[in-house]
């Protein structure tokens, strides 16, 4: 109940008195070992049974012809509703019937009346706890305050205490397990999360006198893109989160197995192509695996009743009913299960001096982010509106200093809003890595306006009316060197700013689209030598002045950090000798092209 465990010493049962007897005057070494190969038989079938698969799904169930099904997964994968009790799934939901309220639902049999204590028909569920005996109930689906359940720690304690002792008095079998909250998997929520439970344990001492009756401990563990860092998962949440319910209260939880009943990509944050989806769940599942995690339930399946638009990249089955591809992912895992810990994805390699797309033939090398991009005529166009503002192509390769011009034209936007935009992006975020996938935005609005926005400041720079009709093809221009951005459409430098604070020495570049249908043509980027600080395309004495301005030599602060930044080529804070070196392989003289990058 606890789920703490307990060595029962073995006994026979069924013996006659003579038996008892006979077996008393037995000699003391015949009984040990009796009892030892007792012990010895229960060790050997304890230590030879697997345990159950951890591969399971939430919104998704075990009917005929359901996900599970569909999926092809281990007859010992679980999945559970939100909504509904399905005899067939082992693990079932109760929450607040506020929840179903909420979402314009209507009053089900097992819900929970926080106000009155009261389970909504008590007859009706208390027939169907004894009807299908040995379920594990998970008591709430993210009751923390503002979310779906919306209770209070004192709330959430009554409401686990109410269902425990009803569901318990009509079967002895059940297990129980806690709701998982409404956080992501990094360690600002890991401190919430150990707060809000470690509120709730008191507040159930409080109200009824002992710990609460936990089995199972529950997570769920979304993460954002920027942060779909497998490692990062672990370090930052679920293992520090795993030795909380070890051995908070004094370690009475030891036993108890930890859940994670939804994980995944918020991609209602940044949408994001399956591919890097299939990508996050071969990383992250063989960590959970060998993490310590006894169960975890991908969202979304989906649920029986329908195809969900909004979560079209995270379901694990389409909807003609067969696994879409982060589905064949997730059931080929579960199918090898146990699976080795892959290593960590590589990151995006340097720049190559030159990109140049027309967009006739290929799109090669830019590779889809999120977003519905396709050769159209003659340019590259992303189609959707409905990936809100994270639809994006990028190229492979992480760049510092750039020139990239590129022809763009809006050709409508969800609503007819003309504030919804299309773009591009410098310096941005590894999706895996890097909390940050945006750092310089330049951008056109439907309206006409162009914009520079940044992670640190949002939009810094703004120029109302830049073109006139934004449904025919301009050129935009960015160039971006250091902390310098210049930016130019249609021939006329229209933005000039230096970036004094939170800037990225480099990153990927990528196309961007914000509930816009839009097209992008005549692409090109071309990776400046970071040696060029008057950016005139060659490396001359006018550059080694700058050089020789800004050199201070070994671990010296800089003189001017805004005009000597570029000339820190080795990043290390200061400019010594490794910078001229560096500058050295570049210089080649005026009006000829520098030697290397």
């Amino acid at each position: 109940m606890l789920g703490t465990k307990r060595l029962m010493t073995p006994r026979l049962t069924g013996a006659s008195a003579g038996d008892r007897a006979l077996r008393s005057r037995m000699p003391i070494f015949v009984r040990l070992t009796a009892v030892a190969c007792s012990l010895v038989l229960l060790i050997t079938t304890t230590a030879t049974s697997a345990p159950p698969n951890p591969y399971c799904v939430s919104g998704a169930d075990w009917s005929s012809g359901g996900t599970m099904v569909r999926l092809g997964m281990p007859s010992d994968s679980l999945g559970y509703i939100w909504d509904s009790l399905i005899p067939s799934n082992l693990a079932n939901m109760v929450r607040p019937c506020k929840y179903w309220l909420l979402v314009g639902g209507h009053h089900q049999a097992h819900g929970y009346h926080e106000d009155t204590d009261t389970i909504d028909d008590p007859t009706t569920f208390g027939n169907w706890v004894a009807a299908h005996p040995g379920k594990i109930w998970i008591i709430g689906n993210e009751p923390n305050a503002g979310s779906q359940d919306g209770l209070t720690t004192a709330q959430y304690a009554r409401m686990f205490k109410k269902y425990y002792d009803f569901i318990r008095s009509r079967d002895t079998t059940a297990r129980f397990a806690v709701a998982g909250l409404a956080w992501m998997a990094d360690a600002s929520s890991l401190n919430a999360q150990i707060n809000w439970w470690n509120q709730t344990l008191a507040d159930y001492r409080s109200q009824f006198g002992g710990p609460m009756p936990i089995d199972i401990w529950n997570c769920h563990a979304y993460v954002r893109v920027g942060l779909l860092s497998p490692d990062r998962v672990m370090s930052d949440f679920i293992t520090p989160f795993r030795q909380y319910t070890q051995t908070v209260e004094g370690g009475l939880y030891a036993g108890a197995e930890l859940w994670v009943t939804e994980f995944g990509v918020a991609i209602w944050s940044t949408p994001l192509d399956p591919y890097y989806i299939r990508q996050f769940i071969q990383q992250m599942c063989p960590r959970f695996e060998a993490g310590g995690v006894n169960r975890f339930f991908w969202f979304i399946g989906p649920w029986p009743g329908g195809w969900d638009p909004m979560m079209n990249d995270t379901a694990l089955v389409g909807p003609a009913g067969l696994p879409t591809l982060i589905g064949q992912a997730y059931g080929d895992l579960a199918r090898s299960y146990p699976n080795a810990v892959p290593a960590p994805p590589a990151s995006f390699p340097p720049a190559v001096p030159e990109v140049a797309s027309d967009f006739e033939t290929t799109t090669s090398p830019w590779q889809v982010v999120s977003g519905d991009w396709a050769i159209d005529a003659g340019g590259y166009r992303q189609s959707s509106l409905t990936k809100g503002c994270g639809a994006a192509a990028c190229l492979p390769y992480e760049y510092r200093d750039v020139f990239l011009d590129a022809d763009i034209r809006i050709d409508a936007t969800a609503n007819n809003d003309p504030i919804y935009w299309a773009g591009v992006t410098l310096r941005g975020g590894w999706i895996w890595e890097d909390d940050d996938t945006w750092t310089y935005l330049v951008f056109l609005r439907r309206n006409g306006d162009l914009n520079l926005w940044t992670s640190a400041d949002k939009v810094v720079a703004s120029v109302p009316g830049a073109v006139a009709d934004t449904s025919v093809y301009h050129h935009l221009r960015v160039e971006l060197v250091g902390r310098r951005v210049r930016i130019g459409v249609d021939g006329v430098t229209r933005i000039e700013w230096d970036d004094l604070r939170g800037w990225r020495s480099s990153g990927i570049i990528a196309l961007r689209a914000c509930k816009t249908d839009c097209t992008f043509d005549n692409v090109e980027v071309r990776s400046i030598c970071a040696s060029d600080f008057d950016i005139d395309a060659d490396v001359d004495l006018e550059d080694f002045a700058v050089f020789q301005y800004c050199f201070n030599g070994p671990n010296n602060p800089s003189r001017n950090p805004t005009a000597c930044d570029a000339a820190d080529l080795d990043r290390d804070t200061d400019v010594d000798l490794a910078d001229f070196s560096a500058f050295q392989r570049c210089f080649n003289g005026p009006n000829r092209p520098a030697k290397c990058r």
